[in-house]
């Protein structure tokens, strides 16, 4: 065997099958020859070449699997395909060592393990399920690939051609909001690029910036759906920081500039409404009291989002016990087909002592299909309120015909009627009839319910 050629062989192909093959029989003809020098034992030279050969091809085995991701980091891969060893050269010098310093720059940089893809495997990521191969088993949380190629255009000059695609990775989340980053990345990525040669170190570095930019951005916004909220704040942060100095009227960079403070605000929203549900099942006034921090956070322009509206009227009522406060807020989102909307405004009215709105409230809810996970939560809320605040005794009324009407559980709704009768006063004579009469109809279908079960 010629060893230049199979030298030359091997360097060329080492990564295929024939490669392989070829390594086992330069190496066992190697082995055959050096173990007749050393005059060895038929055994033992027979277990010296079968170990070498099973460790030659355990090497091998290993030399086509991407590099890991260590554990506590963010893994951050890249995958340049190029057509020769001259544009594999330049991409990494220009494109993906810059790429690399900025990724691993910023608050949020430590946090990343950068990841070049060796050629050999770059070349066969040829679409985007194979892509998410290799990202899984490098456990990388983000993952830029593409090709880039030398081609001659029309006005005589070679360029370079870009084609980049992107995957992130995050928890489990709704279809709607996994087409909401999807639709983003492919948006923002800089998907076809052409460099032309007489300003391609300025458009490398360019490139670069455009990737890590749109990388920071989606990756927090992964981290946001995934609730790693700090981290996608700090991401938000970096991303922030870096388009001070960048051209605003670049389109990627102007769309940036603008979904920032979107983004930040769902993140910052996303925390609040996650504490209010931890409150609601508990009634912790240590958890309520973190609500406020979250809601400040959010830009002014982003102030009168639904979420955030509704967030500043619990925190009115709840930590301030300013009703009319938290009516303002509520009254903002003006949703009266909703019903939760109309559960929000009755409590309230009824709060406030306008029982006559507060019952025309419930009914409208009534009139509409309620969860019965919200129904449980309502009526826990209205036990907890008149628990909190027992001078406010009208919540009797309105808990009793919430429970009537909207719960469905007439004998709690009795007795939350007939509490109301016991502790009113001459505030509210009109409501003490109508409980009176509404016990009455009570009474008579708990008779015909007792019929019905006798029959």
């Amino acid at each position: 065997m010629d060893f230049d050629k199979a030298v030359f062989f091997l360097k060329r192909n080492w990564y295929s099958k024939e490669g392989i093959v070829v390594a086992e029989i330069f190496s066992l003809t190697a082995l055959i020859c050096l173990t007749q020098m050393l005059s060895l034992g038929g055994l033992a030279s027979a277990i010296f070449v079968f170990s070498f050969m099973v460790i030659l091809f355990v090497f091998w085995l290993l030399s086509l699997q991407p590099p890991k991701t260590p554990k506590n980091k963010v893994g951050f891969l890249i995958s340049i395909a190029s057509s020769d060893e001259d544009d594999a050269k330049r991409v990494k010098e220009d494109l993906v060592i810059p790429l690399m310093q900025l990724v691993k720059s910023g608050a949020a940089g430590k946090s990343f393990y950068f990841i070049e893809l060796p050629q050999h495997l770059a070349e066969k990521i040829l679409d985007p399920d194979q892509a998410e191969i290799i990202r899984v088993k490098s456990r990388a949380h983000f993952m830029l690939y593409g090709r880039v190629r030398k081609r001659l255009f029309e006005d005589g000059k070679m360029y370079h051609f870009f084609e980049f695609e992107g995957v992130v990775a995050h928890q489990p989340i709704s279809n709607e909001v996994s087409k909401v980053l999807s639709d983003e990345f492919g948006e923002l990525i800089p998907r076809k690029i052409q460099i032309p040669p007489e300003n391609d170190l300025f458009s490398f570095q360019f490139t670069s910036e455009w990737a890590d930019l749109v990388s920071r951005y989606i990756i927090g916004i992964a981290a946001g759906c995934s609730g790693d909220i700090y981290y996608a704040e700090q991401l938000f942060d970096d991303v922030r920081d870096r388009l001070t100095t960048k051209d605003k009227t670049f389109p990627v960079f102007a769309k940036l500039n603008e979904r920032l403070p979107v983004r930040k605000a769902e993140i910052y929203e996303g925390m609040a409404t996650s504490i209010h549900r931890a409150w609601a099942n508990s009634f912790d006034s240590n958890l309520i009291a973190k609500i406020p921090a979250w809601l400040d956070k959010i830009d002014l322009d982003q102030q009168q989002r639904p979420g955030v509206n509704a967030l500043r009227a619990i925190c009115a009522f709840v930590i301030n016990k300013d009703a009319n406060l938290a009516m303002s807020y509520v009254m903002k989102l003006q949703d009266k087909s909703s019903p939760i909307w109309n559960l929000n405004v009755a409590f309230l009215y009824g709060f406030m002592g306008d029982l006559k709105r507060s019952v025309q409230r419930y009914r409208a809810a009534a009139r509409a299909t309620i969860e019965i996970e919200a129904i449980n939560q309502v009526e826990d809320f209205l036990n907890w309120a008149i628990e909190e605040n027992p001078e406010i005794y009208q919540l009797n009324y309105c808990l009793g015909f919430f429970n009537w009407q909207i719960r469905g559980d007439i004998l709690q709704a009795k007795s939350n009627l007939q509490r109301f009768i016991e502790l009113s006063n001459s505030n509210f004579p009109k409501e003490k009839e109508l409980a009176s009469e509404w016990l009455k109809q009570i009474d008579k279908e708990l008779n015909q319910s007792i019929e019905l079960l006798t029959v």
